[in-house]
């Protein structure tokens, strides 16, 4: 199925056009949705790491903050990727999901004391090879 250019696709181009400039440009889905999925697990679970001594309503100003910081790559990252790079929908929103399964236990193996068992750690081997069929 052909995906239609949109209003924004100009831009999109634009985007895509600096991002090789800098880095190889088959990369880019894989650097804007990780970017985006580490926004994703410290806005929903950061609060209680990042701002536990701040009161709830800032705190929630805070995550909130983080939340745009996340959609500033997340929209550019699939539209881009879609529209002007050409990848499926269904390869880029599974990719984001598995990024998203793979920051949050990066970040929480990370941030707190959680002891991951063996199911765990085949979970994670189990979310690279879903990637690999997919992409």
């Amino acid at each position: 199925m052909e995906i239609s250019k949109s209003a924004a696709y100009p831009t999109l181009k634009k985007i895509t056009k600096i991002y090789a400039s800098i880095l190889p440009i088959y990369t880019y889905p894989w650097v804007m949705l990780s970017i985006s999925s580490c926004c994703v697990f410290f806005s929903w679970f950061g609060g209680n790491y990042l701002f536990h001594t701040t009161p709830f309503l800032t705190r929630m100003l805070y995550q909130w903050l983080i939340t745009s910081i996340e959609y500033s790559f997340l929209l550019p990252g699939i539209s881009a990727s879609v529209e002007v790079l050409g990848y499926s929908q269904n390869s880029i929103a599974i990719l984001l999901q598995a990024l998203q399964l793979f920051a949050y236990f990066i970040l929480n193996r990370l941030t707190t004391n959680f002891i991951f068992t063996w199911k765990h750690y085949t979970a994670f081997c189990l979310m690279f090879i879903s990637i690999f069929l997919v992409i």
